[in-house]
């Protein structure tokens, strides 16, 4: 009988490990793709509330986030607020929308979905 404890007890933990494995798995599987790009600017624009100077940016987004993050050589200069719409096909290339000064959308390379910039 005692044997038998022991090999349910086996049984069991074996079982709540892979239950635990499985989940593990599920939960990076579930993990929001990262879309992100560099992009150049000549002039100062606005992105959200941040004006950025002239220079070379990387914008980074979460799919279905709601956060645009900038980065300029290496450091966060904001996270801007935005939602994402579809698009009527992927986009080819990285295209910044910009009406004046201010940074509209964004449309990553290989993306059926844009970014609004709010």
């Amino acid at each position: 009988m005692k044997a038998l404890t022991k090999v349910a007890v086996m049984v069991f933990s074996i079982a709540i490990s892979m239950l635990l494995l499985a989940s593990a798995v599920a939960a990076v599987s579930e993990t929001a793709r990262i879309d992100s790009a560099q992009w150049s600017t000549s002039r100062a624009v606005n992105i959200g509330t941040t004006q950025v100077g002239p220079g070379t940016y990387k914008f980074e987004a979460a799919e279905n986030g709601t956060t645009l993050f900038v980065e300029r050589d290496g450091l966060l200069v904001s996270d801007v607020p935005c939602y994402w719409v579809k698009l009527p096909q992927k986009a080819e290339q990285l295209k910044v929308v910009a009406d004046k000064d201010r940074v509209l959308q964004i449309e990553f390379p290989g993306a059926l979905f844009a970014l609004k910039v709010l």
